[in-house]
């Protein structure tokens, strides 16, 4: 399964990696994280089923995965700007350093 999704991942974005692929332990969904950028995202559950039928071919299923892929990897990039406009909006506002007394 891992180098399936990896394949889906190429597709949606070459730079992206799976950091973990685990089956639940009711074996119903897989827990999925992504790294992109260096940065890791949530892990997310995936549906195990869906997953069977789009590595089985069904065009709707690898459709919708690859839906699902493209939006945790906003949901990391969307983050990365945040913090980096966070970072921006404090650099902005520093005070002024002190002036030493003469």
């Amino acid at each position: 399964m891992k180098a399936f999704l990896a394949s889906l991942l190429r597709q949606v974005d070459p730079t992206a990696e799976i950091v973990e692929l685990t089956t639940d332990p009711d074996g119903l969904a897989y827990t999925v994280q992504l790294r992109t950028q260096e940065e890791p995202g949530k892990p997310r559950s995936l549906s195990a089923g869906l997953l069977a039928m789009a590595r089985n071919g069904n065009l709707v299923a690898i459709r919708v995965v690859r839906v699902l892929l493209t939006a945790m990897l906003l949901e990391i990039r969307s983050r990365q700007a945040q913090d980096s406009a966070r970072l921006a909006r404090h650099e902005r506002w520093r005070p002024p350093p002190k002036q030493e007394m003469p």
